[in-house]
């Protein structure tokens, strides 16, 4: 006899294979499989990568999921410049150390904003979130 128990979810059918709940197991696939389907059947780029990012968490694999405003088509006078500041709608100041991707049209590697505070701390956004958040201030000394 094992030392594996069954979960209280399926204590009713307790079934054990190799140490592990066979219910639990069924319910994972189960899981998977709808996930896999919500994929294939989703509708447009934004829902697709949506779908596609659950499916990659639900696996503990890092996903960036698409905002609304990213996934728009961009203007080339859109897309920030390096050293340009902006302000948050904080009040803090930002400053734009590099701007990534911007040539691609593939939506699993959306434009990127890296930017950095006067503390030197690094962030980065999506072009949409960033400029969402952010208004141009100049491109002067903090």
């Amino acid at each position: 006899m094992s030392n594996a128990t069954v979960c209280d979810k399926h204590a009713e059918s307790p079934s054990i294979i190799y140490g592990e709940c066979v219910g639990c197991e069924i319910d994972e696939l189960q899981q998977v499989y709808r996930l896999a389907r919500d994929f294939v059947q989703a509708k447009g780029r934004y829902h697709s990568q949506h779908a596609m990012c659950d499916l990659l968490e639900h696996f503990g694999k890092p996903c960036v999921r698409p905002d609304k405003q990213g996934d728009k088509p961009h203007h080339e006078s859109d897309l920030p410049k390096i050293w340009e500041l902006y302000r948050h709608k904080n009040g803090t100041l930002y400053r734009v150390a590099l701007v990534a991707n911007q040539n691609s049209n593939r939506p699993e590697y959306p434009v990127i904003v890296n930017y950095t505070d006067d503390d030197g701390n690094t962030w980065a956004k999506t072009l949409g979130k960033f400029l969402s958040k952010m208004t141009r201030v100049g491109d002067g000394i903090w």
